[in-house]
């Protein structure tokens, strides 16, 4: 005779059942009782830009991201991701190489790919079909970021010469990869895509403007995910997603005010270096949570064992659905933008559960206990602080940081950076007399960057259709960070921008 425990448990498998069959009539995903040993299909979507702790609920509103909730209750969602860089050309070239900047070369936009084997050179080799879709010009394939794809579509952004439109929205980034799917073959294929939603300027469209009134960085984020629902659902109804594996990540955060920080690219604070991380198996019906610390580099060789490809060189990165378990692992961030103010740039390492920040006022952090980063621990543990501040010294990730730029970044692309929102020096890196700590010049170079805009913008209308009171009011700004900075001749340099403007708009 069954127990009540017996019958108790029956009943709880049989719910069980029941919620997965559900589960995937909800997805409208086909089910199959067959295993495949390999994915037919490899996704990888990078939505720009996007916070960790924005995907889900956040405060008392409603989630902006469902789609990607209810993907996570199939995957495995990894709660301590980390980008190795907080700009979004070295940070894709992490995540298609396996590799950090110290190694795959690139440290900033603008700055291409060094050489060395990308993932999809590698699954192209072995007979699968390569694509790519992006949606900012930031990715160009002159940067080298498109090699060992079949198809690249960045044919958007006018010609070579960068200018023009510099992005395009998610949706018309998915029509692209729709046109794609219905002319590619039956052969194992790997896909790319790139969302730049939400990336500033924050403009959400319809509807989501309206439900995120006030918060316009959630309004994008909605949309975007909006567009992963509607691309899930386009590879669901060509029976493409059940034997899938899909990578749904960021290449970096957005500070959004955290520690001064406005958008992203010169600090390195979790708010910009701690990214979602999604991974749904082929024929998964479950969700679950792992809690390790892993970064950005692990997506490719994560997709390499998925897929049986051995690598004969090593990775900085490691398959993260493995059941070995791995040794405990130390990870690297960095950014190098602050050289160019003269600042000291922020390199960081992470031991769980510690994290180094290394600059002219080094600071530790405890990421389990204080994940907001608001209590340095650098003094009081110093021990473990030494540790980590050696290990980073040898790890070359500071030298490289420091190491010159091999050839300079043309016109063009200067251009199309500022377009972005990136504010670059116009001559060599600033020398200042007494070292500054990046987080010093915060504030200013986030003002300094939309200043800089406003200059960029002014010079390249008439002068009669300038607007004076604006040019005048950017130099005395200009001047007055200046005046609080006077180390910092960039600002010196923007006002006397500023200034030649308004001269030439009296002539």
């Amino acid at each position: 005779m069954a127990t009540p425990f017996a019958n108790a448990r029956g009943l709880l498998a049989a719910l069980l059942a029941t919620l997965a069959l559900g589960m995937l009539a909800y997805f409208a995903w086909p089910c199959s009782q067959e295993t495949a040993d390999v994915p037919r299909l490899v996704l990888l979507l990078s939505i720009d830009t996007l916070r960790d702790d924005r995907v889900g609920p956040h405060g008392d509103g409603p989630s902006a991201t469902p789609q990607l909730d209810k993907l996570a209750t199939i995957s495995r969602r990894f709660t301590q991701a980390h980008s190795p860089i907080p700009l979004t050309l070295p940070s894709h070239g992490s995540m298609l190489t396996g590799r950090y900047p110290v190694h795959h070369g690139s440290h900033d936009n603008g700055q291409a790919l060094g050489d060395g084997t990308t993932l999809p050179e590698r699954l192209r080799a072995a007979g699968w079909q390569t694509a790519g879709f992006v949606a900012a010009a930031v990715l160009h394939s002159r940067f080298g970021i498109a090699r060992g794809f079949q198809d690249y579509d960045d044919g958007w952004a006018t010609g070579a010469s960068m200018q023009g439109v510099v992005q395009r929205s998610c949706r018309e980034v998915n029509a692209s990869v729709e046109r794609w799917l219905k002319s590619s073959s039956e052969a194992p294929r790997f896909l790319f895509v790139h969302y730049f939603e939400p990336h500033r300027d924050y403009l959400p469209p319809a509807p989501f403007a309206e439900r995120f009134e006030g918060d316009p960085y959630r309004g994008e984020v909605a949309y975007a995910d909006d567009c992963a629902g509607a691309l899930l659902a386009a590879l669901a109804e060509r029976d493409l997603l059940n034997d899938a594996l899909v990578i749904v990540t960021s290449d970096h955060g957005e500070g959004l005010g955290d520690h001064d920080e406005v958008t992203h690219g010169l600090l390195t604070y979790e708010s910009t270096q701690h990214v979602p991380l999604l991974i749904k198996s082929p024929r998964s019906i479950e969700g679950g949570t792992d809690e390790r610390f892993v970064s950005l580099v692990d997506i490719t060789p994560t997709v390499l064992a998925a897929v049986d490809l051995d690598v004969e060189e090593a990775l900085d990165g490691i398959d993260l659905l493995s059941e070995a378990v791995a040794p405990p692992r130390t990870l690297w961030a960095e950014s190098r933008l602050a050289i160019e103010w003269g600042a000291t740039p922020p390199a960081a390492v992470y031991r769980d559960p510690l994290k180094y920040i290394d600059g002219a006022r080094p600071e530790l952090y405890d990421l389990r206990a204080d994940p907001g980063e608001t209590r340095n621990l650098f003094a009081e543990r110093a021990e473990d602080a030494e540790a980590l501040a050696v290990a980073l010294r040898e790890s070359g990730v500071v030298a490289a940081m420091h190491a010159p730029a091999e050839g300079a970044i043309d016109v063009q692309t200067r251009e199309m950076l500022l377009a972005l929102g990136y504010a670059r020096a116009e001559e060599d890196a600033v020398v200042n007399a007494e070292p500054l700590d990046a987080k010093d010049i915060a504030r200013a170079h986030y003002l300094y960057a939309g200043l800089k805009g406003t200059v960029a913008y002014q010079s390249k209308l008439a002068p009669d259709a300038r607007n004076v009171r604006l040019i005048r009011r950017v130099e005395r700004e200009a001047s007055r960070l200046h005046d609080e900075l006077p180390e910092v001749q960039a600002l010196a340099t923007l006002a006397a921008d500023a200034r030649r403007l308004l001269e030439q708009n009296s002539e």
